[in-house]
């Protein structure tokens, strides 16, 4: 899933660098995620000829509700879209309730997070900037809303979104964020972010994993590694040898071994 249409009608004009994080005037558009989608289906059609069909989610169709029902069965999940993490205050569809809504009820959405510590984090999808529709999705899936899915034929997700690895800590829980309840509903293996991301250099390093990891039969985690190391040499001949960790250092990939209950993880 990407390229979405975070409007219900046409979206802002494009303009300048973005990374995928709430903006003071809301959700951006993210160009860059048209050109991942295509460099993944190209990939599937071109490379792998898998029979397995490919399921592309985007513009004003990649609705949280379509978006959550497309996820179960599904192997491979790639998102790519706008996150959220906001462990001191509530998450941003409170912000907009209360911006659009007077007389929403404060004290029960804090009372709500306090035991649902999920609904800190999540994924953006199409629709959100517009006016709240009673009939519809609010257009943000929350990390409390994913540990209820059934992805246990998932061997791999991605969030390309900003801090989808970022959470906070619960007494007897650990650490409650996005990546958990992805690995919770049953996802094997998880790639997910430390960081906001730029969207350009978000797009072009997953463009690279997956060259590795599917075109080339690497294993995940030196599929992950070397796709940083080859941003690191371009930034390095391109800006002067200026390395720019923020595009390159922002991925974090975790494996659940079932047998052990351990977890392998990459820097």
């Amino acid at each position: 899933m990407g390229d979405v249409n975070y409007y219900r009608s046409e979206p802002a004009p494009l303009g300048g660098r973005r990374n995928r994080a709430r903006g003071d005037e809301g959700w951006a558009s993210l160009e860059a995620t048209r050109g991942e989608l295509i460099a993944l289906h190209d990939l599937y059609q071109h490379v792998l000829g898998w029979e397995t069909p490919f399921v592309r989610v985007e513009g004003a169709a990649a609705t949280e509700e379509r978006v959550r029902a497309a996820l179960p069965g599904k192997r491979y999940v790639h998102l790519a879209t706008h996150g959220y993490f906001e462990p001191d205050h509530l998450p941003s569809l409170q912000r907009d309730a209360e911006e659009q809504r007077a007389d929403v009820d404060l004290g029960a959405q804090v009372e709500a997070v306090g035991l649902l510590p999920g609904l800190l984090s999540g994924l953006v999808f199409a629709g959100v900037n517009a006016e709240a529709d009673p009939g519809c999705d609010d257009g943000y899936l929350s990390a409390e809303e994913i540990q209820h899915l059934d992805l246990s034929a998932c061997d791999l997700a991605v969030l390309s979104a900003c801090e989808t690895a970022l959470g906070s800590q619960r007494a007897g829980e650990g650490l409650m964020s996005l990546r958990r309840s992805f690995e919770v509903a049953g996802a094997r293996t998880v790639v997910s972010s430390l960081w906001k991301v730029d969207d350009r250099a978000a797009a072009a390093l997953m463009r690279r994993f997956y060259a590795n990891h599917l075109g080339e039969g690497m294993g995940r985690l030196e599929a992950l590694h070397q796709a940083k190391l080859r941003m690191l040499r371009q930034n390095f001949s391109e800006t002067g040898g200026d390395a720019r960790p923020s595009g390159w250092g922002r991925l974090r990939l975790e494996r659940r071994l079932a047998l052990t209950g351990c977890r392998m993880s990459s820097p």
